[in-house]
C-alpha cells in the first residue's frame, strides 16, 4: 500500500490526490486555479493505526466520510492513479471536464512545460487558421460550396496537412520511442488517435455553427491513408495537381483545418483557444471532448520547482 496514489472529484473545488505514506496519509487538493493547493497530512495516530495503511478497503472506508466536504464520497470514489506525481505523457492533454460550473479543469501550464515547442506549433496553426479565413470573404462556408475547389484551396489543403504531419511526427516520437522509424507514414501515426482521444472529438466553426466536423472518426488502422478523405485528397493533390485538381475542395480543406484545431486542443488542452482563458485565434471550437478519468489526469508534484518535471511515454504505461 505504500506508495499508492488515488485521486478524487471534489465537484466544484477541483481533484485532490491521497498518497499512502510510511508516516500516514497524504491528502493534495488542487484547486480549479492552477497555482492555488493546500496539503494535509493524517498521520497513522490520526487515522486509528498503522493497519489502515495495510489494506485498501479499510483504508478508502476511512477516507470517505473524512474527505467528502463538497460531496459524499464512497470507496469507489477514490480512483487508483495511472502515474507518478509530476509524471506526464509528453504533448498528450491530461485534464478533467464535467465541472458543472467551469468549463475545464487543468494542472498542467503548456506553455511553462513545452516552451519553444508548445509556442512554435500554436503560432503556425493560428497562421493557418487565419489563411482559411480570408477564403470566407470569397466563398461561403456552406454545404452547397464544399465542391469548389481552386489553387488556393490546393495551397492550403497541403499547408494544413503538413503542419498536421509537422505535429504528429514529435508526439510520435515522444511515446513511441521504441518504434522509430527512418520514415513515419500514417499506419505509425494511427497510433496517435488512441492516446490522443481523436475520434472523440466534435467541431464546428465558430461563425458558422451549422459546419461540424469530426475528421478523426473515420480513421481506420487498416487503411490508415483512405479513411481519412482529406489526407488522402492532400496526398493526391500534392502528388498529381493535373489528375487529381479536382478534389482540392473546401470541404477537404475544412476537415482538414478542423482536424488541425483539434491536434492543437489535444496535445494542449482545451483552454487553448477559448478567448476567456488565451488571446491564441483559431476559427473553430470543439463542441464535444473526450471523457478522459479522472485517474489519467496529471498529479502535481508539489512543494518542487516546476509541478511536472518528468515525461513518461505513452507506449510504457
Amino acid at each position: 500500500m505504500i506508495g499508492n496514489r488515488y485521486v478524487y472529484d471534489r465537484g466544484v473545488e477541483g481533484l485532490a490526490w491521497v498518497t499512502v505514506q510510511t508516516d500516514g496519509v497524504q491528502i493534495v487538493k488542487k484547486d480549479v486555479s492552477y497555482g492555488a493547493h493546500s496539503i494535509s497530512l493524517h498521520t497513522i495516530d490520526d487515522i486509528g493505526g498503522a493497519d489502515k495503511l495495510r489494506d485498501e478497503a479499510t483504508l478508502l472506508n476511512y477516507l470517505s466520510p473524512l474527505l467528502s466536504d463538497q460531496k459524499h464520497l464512497t470507496p469507489a470514489d477514490f480512483k487508483k492513479v495511472l502515474l507518478d506525481a509530476g509524471e506526464f505523457l509528453p504533448r498528450i492533454w491530461r485534464g478533467h471536464r464535467g465541472n458543472p460550473f467551469l468549463d475545464q479543469y487543468d494542472v498542467l501550464n503548456p506553455q511553462l512545460v513545452y516552451g519553444r515547442s508548445f509556442m512554435g506549433s500554436v503560432v503556425a496553426s493560428e497562421s493557418l487558421f487565419k489563411e482559411v479565413s480570408e477564403v470566407f470573404r470569397f466563398v461561403e462556408p456552406d454545404q452547397p460550396n464544399y465542391g469548389v475547389f481552386s489553387h488556393k484551396l490546393r495551397e492550403l489543403l497541403i499547408l494544413l496537412c503538413t503542419e498536421i504531419e509537422a505535429n504528429w511526427k514529435p508526439i510520435y516520437d515522444l511515446n513511441y520511442p521504441s518504434k522509430q522509424v527512418t520514415r513515419h507514414t500514417t499506419k505509425d501515426y494511427f497510433l496517435l488517435k488512441a492516446p490522443l482521444r481523436l475520434g472523440s472529438y466534435k467541431t464546428r466553426l465558430k461563425d458558422y455553427p451549422h459546419c461540424s466536423f469530426s475528421p478523426y472518426v473515420s480513421w481506420d488502422g487498416t487503411a490508415p491513408t483512405s479513411s481519412l478523405a482529406w489526407y488522402d485528397a492532400y496526398n493526391a493533390v500534392k502528388h498529381d495537381r493535373e489528375s487529381n485538381f479536382h478534389i482540392s475542395t473546401l470541404e477537404h480543406v475544412l476537415n482538414a483545418c478542423a482536424a488541425l484545431h483539434i491536434l492543437q486542443v489535444a496535445q494542449w488542452g482545451p483552454s487553448l483557444f477559448d478567448v476567456t482563458d488565451s488571446p491564441r485565434y483559431s476559427i473553430f471550437e470543439v463542441t464535444e471532448f473526450p471523457n478522459v478519468p479522472i485517474s489519467e489526469v496529471y498529479v502535481p508534484l508539489i512543494g518542487t520547482e516546476s509541478d511536472f518535471s518528468t515525461f513518461r511515454p505513452y507506449e510504457t504505461i
